[in-house]
């Protein structure tokens, strides 16, 4: 037996030493391989499932339903992370005249749970995404027809206006009627209809989540409104995308054809992610009663929108963005 001296000590030391770092390494490099691995396996699948394309998909359309002319943009800022969670950051835009103006983004996180999903807008000011309000016009407790206010503000900064400028404008109506009445009642004016509030049986087959009151008039915050309508490819690829209402048919069309979708997924996905609570009961009344409106947003030239004065059935007018010239009939 060798006799134990410090030279030994130092060689035994210095391979133990060698031996743990080797081992430390090769850890390190099979974390490194299984987490390479494990990603490479999330994404592929993420990748055959189209999650992306689903959730952004999905989010776009709760927003634009829910955000009077507001629009989601396909984007790829995307990424899945460690834990199967699906990021995705898009810009929103809203139309003034014949141009989309940026006016935000969206934040999706989409975990495996959907209850622990959310939805996040940041605005590039202070101001809502859109701070529309649209009145019912009548009273849900005793269905009696309620008479809005005519907002004189409104007619006198257009009347202010230059005549080379563009503008958005909300109003509510004094009665239900179909989105087709509603489109011939504007025909005449050079407008652009953008979006549409819907009454989806409120207060009658559901209680909606939240609501304000204005001189005996209810605004619905969690409505849903009629849009020009997107559809998706089979990947779940934004395939279609109209600027307007001017085919209010198709568009009603489009936005059932979405519903049905919806619904085709888990409750949990439209009402916790996309915050659609009353998914099921609205697309039923829909299917029921028909689409039935009570307002409008619309831009044009700010002399056209001024026209709308002249219109008994307008009222709760709310003047919305004003940008330079850019019309084209």
């Amino acid at each position: 037996m060798k006799e134990w001296n410090k030279d030994m000590e130092k060689k035994i030391l210095k391979k133990y030493r060698f031996t743990l770092q080797f081992r430390v390494l090769r850890i390190i490099l099979a974390v490194i391989f299984i987490y390479i691995l494990y990603m490479t396996v999330i994404n592929i699948a993420a990748d055959r499932l189209h999650i992306t394309n689903k959730n952004m998909y999905f989010s776009m359309l709760a927003l634009e339903w829910t955000t009077p002319n507001s629009t989601g943009s396909v984007t790829n800022q995307s990424e899945m992370t460690i834990f199967g969670t699906n990021k995705i950051t898009y810009p929103i835009s809203k139309r003034i005249g014949t141009e989309q103006q940026f006016i935000g983004e969206a934040e999706v996180h989409k975990t495996f749970m959907s209850y622990f999903s959310s939805i996040n807008y940041s605005q590039i000011n202070s101001e809502e995404l859109s701070p529309f309000d649209f009145y019912l016009p009548e009273d849900p407790n005793t269905n009696k027809p309620v008479t809005g206010t005519n907002n004189e503000n409104v007619w006198n900064s257009l009347e202010q206006l230059p005549e080379g400028t563009v503008g958005e404008l909300a109003f509510s109506t004094d009665e239900y009627m179909s989105p087709e009445e509603l489109q011939s009642k504007l025909q005449d004016i050079d407008i652009k209809l953008l979006w549409m509030p819907l009454y989806t049986g409120e207060f009658i087959t559901y209680e909606p989540e939240s609501w304000s009151t204005s001189n005996k008039q209810v605004a619905i915050t969690d409505r849903l409104g009629l849009t020009p309508g997107i559809e998706h490819s089979k990947d779940y690829l934004l395939s279609t995308r109209n600027d307007e209402l001017s085919d209010v048919e198709q568009s009603q069309n489009i936005m059932l054809k979405n519903m049905e979708d919806l619904l085709d997924q888990s409750e949990s996905y439209y009402t916790n992610f996309l915050d659609l609570k009353h998914l099921q009961t609205q697309y039923q009344y829909i299917i029921d009663e028909g689409f039935v409106t009570y307002g409008a947003v619309v831009t044009g030239p700010v002399k056209e929108l001024e026209r709308l004065e002249d219109l008994p059935f307008i009222q709760n007018e709310e003047l919305g963005e004003v940008e330079l010239w850019n019309w084209d009939k």
